[in-house]
């Protein structure tokens, strides 16, 4: 069982690896749906299937990012002063949203995780997300030093609750302060690290009070497993983006959400 699990995490791995690269999605969107079809078919974590799921997503995404973090800065993309002024939301709310998972059952998290997977995958059919904002842009130029900390802490309370690196939001939020599309995504992946390490801190404090497990909520088989694969695949993502249709693989991958977004429902 242990050899078979093994190729599964490194299976998963892999398709999180070529899928961030070829479409710039976070791989909690992937990890965590896979990770609770593995954890409950083998048995694992029995009673904490999300918990487990979310944050070892979230543990995965530390090391992902670094990658992410290192391309992006070789072309000097990143916008260091966002990341400067979200980080403090970003770090707050994301260890706030570890704390409240711990306080949900199974059941309210996955019903949680699969709504958002569904408005994800409509955005991504429909671009709901580019529409709205350009509408409020014209409307709104928001210079209260208040809104990106806030906005942060919101952004990190949900990645936290999801198991995601963040950049579903990040990104559109910083095209609507004006930020480039390229210069958004790599600023984006520089946010998902605070996110990430903070999230994960709080799964492994309050993981340990429940589990007993010194590494809480992040199960360390499935983490090893799918970072070895991801971070090499990565790179092999990026470089089909110049030969495959990504807009019509994107389509696709956004049904498939779709499709797992509804299933998950269905399973509650």
């Amino acid at each position: 069982m242990m050899l078979q699990l093994t190729l599964i995490y490194l299976l998963i791995g892999a398709i999180t690896g070529v899928t961030a690269g070829l479409l710039g999605v976070g791989g909690g969107l992937i990890v965590v749906p896979a990770l609770v079809i593995v954890f409950t078919a083998f048995d694992i974590g029995s009673g904490y299937v999300m918990h487990f799921s979310l944050g070892t997503s979230l543990a995965t995404i530390i090391v992902t990012s670094i990658s992410s973090i290192v391309a992006h800065q070789k072309h000097r993309a990143i916008e260091w002063k966002d990341v400067r002024v979200l980080a403090p939301g970003l770090v707050v709310g994301s260890f706030v949203g570890a704390l409240l998972a711990d306080q949900l059952p199974t059941k309210a998290l996955q019903l949680g995780f699969a709504a958002f997977v569904i408005l994800i995958s409509v955005d991504m059919l429909l671009d709901v997300r580019s529409k709205v904002l350009s509408s409020f842009r014209k409307n709104s130029r928001e210079k209260n030093t208040l809104v990106s900390p806030l906005a942060g802490g919101s952004i990190g309370v949900i990645s936290a609750l999801t198991g995601i690196g963040g950049g579903s939001m990040t990104v559109p939020y910083l095209s609507w302060k004006d930020r480039s599309i390229r210069r958004a995504i790599a600023t984006s992946a520089a946010c998902g690290f605070p996110i990430a390490v903070a999230a994960t801190i709080g799964f492994i404090w309050t993981g340990y009070g429940s589990t007993g497990s010194v590494l809480g909520y992040v199960y360390l088989p499935a983490f090893i497993g799918i970072i070895i694969t991801s971070v090499l695949m990565v790179p092999v993502g990026a470089n089909l983006t110049h030969t495959l249709p990504v807009s019509v693989i994107k389509r696709i991958f956004a049904v498939f959400l779709l499709l797992v977004g509804v299933k998950m429902f269905w399973g509650v």
